[in-house]
């Protein structure tokens, strides 16, 4: 079984999006997942593995980085899962659980 845990915080600094993805067991680490956003391209975050901060490029091919505040204005994500070969495993089933608003508790 496959289990990840996703997390979207604030990069101190920037106020930019940054997106953690940790795997929670050994078969998981094996298979590489990837977060994607319509209209952004991710990039790994300088001297951390597995955090990535999203971009557009603007009309002069400048990047613009999402804010962590505009992060809902597309919330929509799709999980990408590399190199999983569903024919070898012959069956998949997968779940998700969204945690809103954590840090109010």
């Amino acid at each position: 079984t496959l289990a990840y845990t996703i997390t979207e915080s604030a990069q101190e600094a920037t106020e930019y999006l940054v997106v953690s993805i940790v795997s929670n067991n050994e078969q998981s680490a094996d298979v590489a997942i990837n977060v994607a956003i319509a209209g952004y391209t991710s990039e790994g975050v300088e001297g951390e593995e597995n955090e990535y901060l999203y971009y557009t490029l603007d009309n002069d091919g400048n990047r613009i980085y999402l804010l962590y505040e505009d992060r809902n204005n597309d919330p929509s994500r799709t999980v990408l899962l590399n190199g999983l070969d569903i024919l070898s495993a012959q069956n998949a089933w997968s779940s998700v659980a969204v945690i809103r608003n954590e840090e109010l508790l």
